[in-house]
Formats: structure tokens, C-alpha cells, sequence
């Protein structure tokens, strides 16, 4: 699974001349630590594609890059140069909403922690503010909002663009950390709402961390999400829905890229601000507080109960 950050271009508004800058101008990096070498980029598509998310009318495409990172060794014996240079690729998705004049141009990159820096090299930047993130830090609180929805069989979230509903339709994996703070939980697994040692771990962790899960909306049927406190994942071999018509001139690495980048549009551009929106109405209508986490805890360990109940019943008889 392949995940990512979002970023905005302070400093230049035209999308062409950000992919010419990226893909046409030679690219360095030299520090005190490390250097990049050898860098390259080539662009995925030919011509910029246009989609239409909703009301946006967004303009993107992709650049893949890929370059040599040397740490440097100061010492009387510094390890000889090939041991001490990492290969390094990934992708930058550049995008624009077109049908809005104040519009800027954002970037998808698939790093959380370098990201910054590795868009400040193939953008030839130096000065600070000329690009800064623009990614929601998704709490805790929202993973286990979500997990009670889906448990529950609330799953279908009402979206304000004409009434459309996004169906989150299971579970598949969720991290957490315990009461002590000490060990990590987790578990994973197709139906995972229905097995016993989810349910326990859910009651044992005290800071969920992550979630994944499928969903559908409108003409895309399955759609695998990955949420974490700063980043955002997808599976493009979960998927099953309209982004799968198109691109069929390219060969299959390259349209799956498509793809994934189109799902991580719609998830930045419709489906994570739609359920950040719910979920902060919910709270606000009091809909989603302590009283009702705690509420759907001790439901969850009744549930428990009386399954595990049920299995002892069948074994002794």
C-alpha cells in the first residue's frame, strides 16, 4: 500500500510552468548530511488530464522521479560510496481546480516525512513558505467514531452534494496502542467486525492510530482506504469502479498510477472532507461524545460476552 501527503504551491499558480520547472530544469540537493545524484523525472501523461469531482473540474498529472542519495562519511575511514547510496523513486500528482479562478496548485506525493524536502528540490525552491502542507491531522477520536458507525450498521454517511450517501461498507485492519502505552494492537482481516479478538483489542486500545476500510460512493464500487494521524493510503488492486474505463493505452503499471492518484483526488477533494464534516457535526449535535464511546464500549463487551458464551454452550454439549 502505497501512501501519501498533500502540499500547496504558495509561490506559482500555473500548472505548466510547475510541470516544466519539474521535468525540464536540472535538479540538485547538497547538505551537510546527505546529497541527491543523478535525479530524474519523466512525465506520465502526454497531455494534462481533466476530471470532473463534483462541482471542481480538476487538471493533473504525474511526474515519477527517481535519484541516488549518498550520506556523507567525514570520518578517517569513510565507507566506500556505494555503500552508502540508497536508490529512491516515487511520484508527485500536480493538480489545479480550473473551474476556480482563485484556485492554486496542490501536490500528492507519496512521502510523509521528506516530502517537503524532496518538492523543494524538483521545484528549485530555497525560501521558506513557498510551500506549505495541506493535510488534515485525523484524530483518534474519528477512527473510533468510524469503527462504532460500521459496528453498529450506521454506515452510510449523507454528503451535502445533492444528497449522495458514501457507504463504508467493513472494516479490514486497525492499529491501537494499549492503556500502558507499552504495546501496539492490532488485527486485520476481510470481516474483521466479526471476529472475537477484534472486538478485545478495540476494548484494549487506548490511542487507535490507523485504520483501513472499504467503502463506495457513486460509480466507485470498492474503494480501500488507509487513515492515519498524517498520512492517507489506498490499495489500486482493491479497487473496482469508473476510474478503471479509462487510460487503457497505457501499460499497467502506469494506469494503475492513474488511478491511484484519481482515488486520492477524490478522497482529498469529496470523501475525507465529507466525513471529517459529519463527524465534527455529530459532535457539535452531541451525537459523539464520552458518554456514547463509552456507551458503545460496553455494548461492544456484551456482544463479547455472550459470543463467547454461545461458543462454550456448543463445546460442553
Amino acid at each position: 500500500m502505497v501512501s501519501v501527503t498533500r502540499w500547496n504551491d504558495n509561490e506559482c499558480r500555473n500548472i505548466e510552468d510547475i510541470i516544466n520547472t519539474i521535468t525540464n530544469t536540472k535538479h540538485s540537493y547538497d547538505s551537510k548530511r546527505m546529497l541527491f545524484k543523478d535525479i530524474e523525472t519523466r512525465l506520465l501523461l502526454k497531455k494534462n488530464k481533466i476530471i470532473k469531482i463534483e462541482n471542481k473540474k480538476i487538471e493533473f498529472n504525474i511526474i515519477r522521479y527517481n535519484y541516488n542519495q549518498i550520506n556523507k562519511d567525514n570520518s578517517q575511514n569513510p565507507l566506500p560510496v556505494e555503500e552508502r547510496t540508497i536508490k529512491k523513486s516515487g511520484y508527485v500528482v500536480v493538480y489545479t481546480d480550473i473551474n476556480d479562478s482563485k484556485s492554486i496548485v496542490n501536490y500528492i506525493i507519496n512521502r510523509n516525512s521528506d516530502a517537503l524536502k524532496i518538492l523543494r528540490v524538483l521545484l528549485n525552491y530555497s525560501e521558506k513558505g513557498e510551500i506549505s502542507k495541506e493535510q488534515p491531522v485525523l484524530k483518534s477520536d474519528m477512527f473510533i467514531w468510524l469503527i462504532k458507525r460500521i459496528y453498529c450498521k450506521e454506515n452510510k454517511i449523507k454528503l451535502k452534494e445533492k444528497k449522495k450517501i458514501l457507504k463504508i461498507d467493513n472494516l479490514t485492519e486497525f492499529r491501537g496502542q494499549t492503556e500502558d502505552a507499552t504495546n501496539i494492537v492490532s488485527a486485520n482481516g476481510e470481516t474483521i467486525m466479526n471476529i472475537l479478538s477484534t472486538l478485545s483489542f478495540l476494548l484494549e486500545s487506548n490511542n487507535m492510530r490507523q485504520i483501513k476500510f472499504s467503502l463506495a460512493y457513486e460509480d466507485h464500487e470498492n474503494i480501500e482506504l488507509t487513515f492515519s494521524k498524517n498520512i492517507i493510503g489506498t490499495n489500486v488492486k482493491s479497487y473496482s469502479g469508473s476510474f478503471e474505463d479509462d487510460n487503457i493505452h497505457l501499460d499497467k503499471e502506469d494506469r494503475d498510477l492513474v488511478i491511484e492518484s484519481e482515488i486520492y483526488l477524490l478522497c482529498y477533494l469529496i470523501i475525507l472532507p465529507n466525513i471529517i464534516n459529519v463527524y465534527s457535526k455529530e459532535i457539535e449535535e452531541k451525537n459523539w461524545n464520552l458518554e456514547i464511546h463509552k456507551n458503545f464500549l460496553e455494548k461492544v463487551a456484551t456482544n463479547l460476552q455472550k459470543k463467547i458464551k454461545n461458543k462454550i454452550t456448543k463445546l460442553t454439549q
